[in-house]
């Protein structure tokens, strides 16, 4: 979002308006939770038959049986494997190493440079970005704009796909010279060498460039396994980090570079 401010006065007293407003629904929170912790009380001494405490537990006995039930675990082995900290026969997929953008520090990211590269290091799992040309192309690109990648600054978005197919995305690459003439694809041609190659992906739709992180402790991973739920992790490029990810916490993770990575899931001796 762009917020156009003519004056700086403007500007301060659009902030402090909206500072204000931010604390009302924390103070209608506060509101609420008395008045519902009062009512609730009152009912219990009260009242014969607590209503209330009958609704809530009616609501949530059927949402417990309406919810979005969990996918089915061989459909999710299927996709992403089996679980790394669980005993494993030889013939079983692990996903151990998800390319992030191809590796993009190994070559041009979100590149079919990138990705073939992956594929003759053995890496099967890519995760890549996709965002739309003016005329309505899927790329794979991850940037609103060229600026970060090369010299240009074109708005992707408010370009035609005619105008990228030439662009050399390695131009500020620190491994340029091997990976010249380095051009955007496009998702199907993404898509079609990489079932080629019989890899794995993470398509990523940008919608905007927001990053968040998140911090990863071991009883977060626990946490999250109870529930039914398989945590990846990204993005993870030291060797060390590599190590205790594969190691520790047993989990798959997202990485930019596969230096490493025979260190990383060797088994210790």
């Amino acid at each position: 979002m762009i917020i156009i401010t003519p004056k700086v006065s403007i500007y301060v007293n659009i902030k402090m308006n909206t500072d204000f407003l931010s604390l009302i629904p924390s103070a209608l929170t506060i509101i609420y939770a008395t008045y519902g912790s009062w009512f609730l009380i009152k009912e219990i001494f009260c009242s014969i038959i607590p209503f209330t405490i009958l609704f809530t537990a009616i609501i949530v006995v059927t949402l417990h049986f309406i919810r979005v039930p969990a996918p089915d675990a061989a459909a999710v082995e299927a996709v992403v494997g089996k679980e790394p900290h669980l005993e494993s026969n030889a013939s079983d997929y692990i996903m151990k190493t998800v390319a992030h953008r191809g590796a993009g520090l190994d070559a041009p990211e979100n590149s079919l440079e990138a990705f073939k590269l992956c594929n003759e290091k053995g890496c099967d799992a890519i995760e890549f970005d996709v965002t739309l040309t003016s005329d309505g192309i899927p790329i794979v690109f991850h940037d609103s704009t060229l600026e970060r990648m090369t010299d240009l600054n074109l708005v992707i978005n408010d370009t035609k796909w005619e105008e990228l197919t030439n662009i050399d995305i390695s131009m500020k690459h620190s491994l340029k010279d091997r990976f010249t003439n380095t051009n955007i694809p496009t998702l199907d041609q993404a898509v079609a060498q990489m079932l080629a190659c019989g890899q794995r992906m993470f398509i990523d739709i940008k919608d905007n460039n927001a990053k968040v992180t998140d911090s990863l402790l071991m009883e977060d991973i626990l946490k999250w396994r109870k529930k039914g739920v398989r945590v990846i992790v990204w993005s993870v490029n030291s060797p060390t980090e590599k190590q205790y990810i594969a190691r520790s916490l047993k989990i798959t993770y997202l990485t930019d570079t596969l230096i490493g990575e025979c260190t990383a899931h060797a088994v210790p001796s």
